[in-house]
């Protein structure tokens, strides 16, 4: 298929979905298929300071750091693999133990001290 085509081609073989399971229908509104829109996404960057024992969030739009975490209460935690979700939260696997998650949004974070 040539996939500067706005169009839209899909088929199942879902029995359950129509009485003939080859159904192939094609979307001719002109509109390209973006699938799964979510609208705005914040665009951070979450990079582990192993030296440090923090990790890093990043703006990718503009390039600065917005902060900088510790990965453990105490020194020591070496963060090297982080994880992000598709909310923009990270989650970071210490080399020395444990694992630290951090919400991108504070809207997103639970509210534990009453």
């Amino acid at each position: 298929s040539d996939p500067s085509d706005p169009t839209l081609t899909t088929s199942s073989s879902d029995p359950t979905l129509t009485s003939d399971p080859t159904v192939t229908t094609t979307d001719t509104t002109g509109e390209p298929c973006m699938g799964g829109e979510q609208g705005e996404l914040e665009s951070f960057l979450w990079i582990a300071n192993s030296g440090e024992d923090t990790v890093s969030k990043i703006d990718t739009k503009s390039g600065v750091e917005l902060g900088r975490y510790r990965t453990r209460p105490e020194a020591g935690g070496s963060p090297s693999r982080t994880s992000v979700n598709t909310a923009g939260a990270v989650a970071v696997a210490n080399r020395l133990g444990g694992v630290a998650a951090f919400h991108a949004q504070t809207s997103h974070c639970k509210e534990t001290n009453g």
